[in-house]
């Protein structure tokens, strides 16, 4: 993890545990994503995979069917 962070972010202490900080570089880096796909927002598709129509909105934008109404759920522990 600390050579992910060092190498996206440039940070030589990326302070694994500390949890303020993860969740700044975790909000920053989304807000660069919106930056930099501002001006064309069709190429960006931001969802929630617990919503029901994510996975629609998925395959519709990368051009597929649907072969489920939502996603699978996988290694949930519920």
């Amino acid at each position: 993890m600390n050579e992910v962070a060092h190498l996206f972010w440039r940070w030589n202490d990326f302070g694994l545990y500390d949890r303020n900080r993860a969740l700044a570089l975790y909000q920053t880096h989304n807000l660069q994503v919106q930056e930099y796909f501002s001006s064309r927002p069709e190429k960006l598709l931001t969802i929630n995979v617990a919503d029901t129509d994510s996975y629609k909105a998925l395959c519709g934008f990368i051009g597929r069917e649907p072969r489920r109404e939502v996603f699978e759920k996988l290694n949930a522990s519920q």
